[in-house]
């Protein structure tokens, strides 16, 4: 029994209920002890005194130190148990405070308040106010035995309940936390795989528009076909641009407004691309002018679409990534694997073509715009999602290679 409970605060009206209380307790037990008085002539003014001193000292101030009882509980326990061998309004005020230390469950602290009540009581019977009707010492003695165990049991149930009670409050709070945790964890994930979808989609289809415009823009020798060919490519990357944007931001709209409840065909995510549109993928890549060799080797299985689509978006943000920092430099892509070991994803890339700054060399080769850095962020985090790893860095050429593995389920 060390742990302490935390007693809460008592109202002012409940203060006020608990000395009205002890005050007319006090005052029934002082009547009880006056109607057993006998009538001997010097009895009458010794009650009288003692009656004096409780009603206008002892039980005054017991009932004065009761208000303050939850604030400093131990000492209020001692002042009111001293004062209850003189007086029975301090006695009950004395029950108050053993129950109100009983409720922090100390063995130190209940076990000597315990025996001194007994000890004020039996002091208080046979000492301050004999009567006839006391009877043997030991009668009393067991008596406030009992009513002191059932004071102190009475403290340890209260205290045992506080207990009960703040340790589900700390529940319920430590609940709350985790499930603010678990919402604000799911948000930066959602955030996460957010900004790689948009990176990885939106991304792709701007670089194309920078380059094929910035054809455009430096070069001045080009047939009116030339120029109508890279306008057509812009239009159709930018309308694929917007396209994609608009799935990305519907799938946004449906998660945030629809529950599993009111879900319809109509709300369903849109297909994610797969290995499947790798071929798509390169044939975009080759008609913008890239050189990109693509080798499949997976022979007639194919992982699940969670992983096919982490090795869409990967040769993705490659194809993205050569075109922005080695323009003209062919760009070989090779998947193999096989159900039950590992998928490999290997992009590589030679060294870009070193251009004048006045006269570009291509249509294809002009200024794109600046990386951010987080594409190779987002392909690693992939890979962690997926349970594999990511391997990059140049080549001994002046190239850069790109190595994804993830498992591939049997």
């Amino acid at each position: 029994m060390s742990w302490a409970p935390t007693e809460p605060p008592l109202t002012r009206g409940q203060q006020l209920w608990r000395i009205v209380v002890t005050a007319l307790i006090g005052l029934l037990l002082i009547g009880t002890v006056l109607v057993g008085m006998p009538d001997a002539p010097e009895q009458p003014s010794r009650a009288g005194a003692l009656l004096a001193l409780d009603l206008f000292a002892a039980g005054p101030i017991s009932l004065v130190l009761l208000w303050f009882h939850r604030r400093w509980p131990l000492p209020i326990a001692y002042a009111t148990l001293a004062l209850s061998t003189v007086s029975a309004i301090a006695g009950v005020a004395s029950m108050v405070c053993l129950v109100s230390v009983s409720t922090r469950r100390r063995t130190a602290e209940i076990v000597p308040l315990a025996v001194g009540s007994i000890v004020a009581g039996y002091v208080y019977e046979f000492v301050v106010m004999p009567t006839p009707d006391s009877g043997p010492w030991w009668v009393p003695m067991i008596f406030g035995v009992v009513l002191t165990g059932a004071l102190v049991a009475w403290g340890l149930y209260l205290g045992t309940r506080r207990q009960l009670a703040e340790t589900e409050r700390q529940r319920i709070a430590d609940l709350e936390r985790e499930h603010a945790l678990r919402i604000a964890g799911a948000r930066t994930d959602e955030r996460a795989r957010i900004a790689r979808e948009m990176h990885d989609i939106v991304g792709h289809r701007i670089s194309l528009i920078a380059m094929h415009a910035g054809a455009l823009t430096y070069r001045d020798d080009l047939t009116s076909k030339q120029i109508r060919e890279e306008a057509e490519v812009i239009q159709e990357s930018a309308v694929t641009a917007l396209a994609e944007l608009r799935q990305v931001l519907g799938v946004l709209r449906e998660q945030g407004a629809v529950t599993e409840q009111d879900a319809s065909p109509l709300t369903v995510e849109p297909p994610q691309p797969t290995i499947d549109d790798l071929g798509d993928l390169v044939e975009q890549a080759r008609r913008s002018g890239q050189l990109v060799q693509l080798t499949l080797d997976l022979g007639d299985e194919r992982p699940s679409r969670e992983v096919g689509r982490h090795v869409y978006r990967t040769v993705q943000e490659c194809l993205t990534n050569a075109r922005k920092h080695a323009p003209g430099a062919a760009v070989a892509i090779r998947v193999t694997g096989r159900p039950g070991d590992e998928l490999v994803t290997q992009v590589s890339n030679g060294a870009g073509e070193a251009v004048p700054a006045t006269v570009p060399a291509s249509p294809l080769t002009p200024v794109t715009p600046a990386g951010s850095g987080l594409g190779l962020v987002g392909i690693a985090e992939r890979a962690a999602i997926a349970g594999g790893r990511l391997e990059h860095g140049s080549t001994r050429s002046g190239g850069f290679q790109v190595r994804l593995t993830l498992p591939w389920a049997a």
